[in-house]
């Protein structure tokens, strides 16, 4: 993405990329069974009153809303837990991209050597 003037690596983008990417498959898994589960009948009656892309996006969005919530909702939770990939693409910049999961690990790892002391009496 160089050649294009964007720089991914070491930036927030990165990790926005990244982090999209992981959580994808959660969305994905989430609303396909609803959108399966969409009743036609529905879609046929939006079919009377609405032109074709309002017909097929209001009908077809609110009756598969719970799925888009649930997806969104683990893959935001994903990518607050994830760890190996976000953390080589972020760079660790202090204040710029700094990433949750690498802080925690960080001070707990500062708590572990400050507690050896205490843990050898």
């Amino acid at each position: 993405m160089m050649s294009l003037g964007v720089k991914v690596a070491f930036t927030q983008l990165g990790i926005i990329v990244a982090l999209t990417f992981i959580g994808i498959p959660f969305v994905v898994r989430t609303v396909q069974p609803v959108l399966e589960e969409l009743e036609t009948d529905v879609e046929e009656a939006a079919a009377l009153w609405a032109p074709g892309a309002c017909r097929h996006f209001g009908a077809s969005f609110c009756q598969a809303s719970r799925g888009d919530l649930d997806g969104f909702a683990l893959a935001f939770a994903r990518a607050l837990g994830e760890y190996g990939s976000v953390v080589f693409i972020s760079g660790n910049m202090p204040m710029k991209t700094e990433i949750a999961p690498l802080l925690i690990v960080t001070s707990s790892s500062s708590m572990t050597t400050r507690a050896q002391p205490l843990l050898r009496r």
